[in-house]
């Protein structure tokens, strides 16, 4: 299976921003508690860590069926890899259903409510596209067109998806976690400072993003990833191709 990696840009992002007007549709509420409220999805237990359970909340098109091939969209929330909700994505993933993708907002552990670093939150999201792609068949998805979709530290764990190595623990190893797109909403690509760019973080940003990566934020950073190898980020089956007009990038999460 060749997948290939398409960073998608300002004309999704804008063509999400602008819902309410290219709707007739009311403008769906976001939920922002925890566990959220996530009306017409069905929920799974993609993922059990340690005694928690990470859920994913599966919003299908209307008349949907486990026959069906359609493209996917998982969505990881912001929230400084501390805090938030897959609710974040209740709009979005409302909208995209009803217009033919399977939209699925994922939960993930978070600093707040587990204790852990934004490796473990990387983790998850691997995770996450694993499931996916091993369950395409009972889901009616295609799995050669899932999009890995995030917002801040949810932007940076769908990049990292994409271009960080390893992290890979947990059920379905033997299936890629590479997805065929990205959307990414302001996403948290530069942890770590970057050769040539002084300034993109201050010292206090630095030491902040240090501090919640236990030191180690470099092993994380899309960036970084970027700057050392085009590749390294992709499987042998894996063609990586990224447009001249990549997704804005953002400097640091919440």
């Amino acid at each position: 299976m060749k997948h290939t990696l398409i960073l998608l840009t300002a004309l999704l992002l804008a063509s999400l921003a602008t819902l309410r007007a290219a709707d007739d549709l009311p403008e769906p509420p976001v939920s922002w508690k925890y566990p959220p409220e996530m009306p017409g999805a069905s929920v799974e237990v993609y993922r059990e860590v340690n005694g928690v359970k990470l859920n994913a909340y599966i919003f299908t098109p209307p008349n949907h069926r486990a026959s069906d091939h359609r493209p996917a969209v998982l969505f990881f929330f912001g929230g400084g890899w501390k805090g938030g909700s897959p609710g974040q994505f209740l709009p979005q993933s409302l909208y995209l259903a009803q217009r033919g993708m399977v939209a699925i907002p994922c939960d993930y552990r978070v600093l707040s409510r587990h204790g852990v670093i934004p490796q473990d939150c990387l983790r998850d999201a691997k995770a996450a596209i694993r499931w996916a792609r091993a369950n395409a068949a009972r889901l009616g998805i295609d799995p050669d067109r899932i999009v890995a979709g995030g917002e801040s530290a949810g932007g940076h764990l769908a990049a990292a998806v994409a271009l960080v190595p390893g992290f890979e623990d947990g059920a379905h190893v033997d299936v890629s976690s590479m997805p065929n797109a990205l959307a990414l909403f302001n996403p948290a690509v530069v942890l770590s400072p970057v050769d040539g760019h002084p300034g993109l973080l201050s010292d206090e940003k630095i030491a902040d993003i240090r501090t919640r990566t236990d030191g180690r934020p470099q092993e994380i950073s899309p960036t970084s990833r970027c700057a050392a190898s085009p590749t390294s980020g992709t499987s042998k089956s894996t063609t990586s191709r990224t447009s001249n007009s990549a997704a804005t990038t953002t400097s640091a999460s919440e």
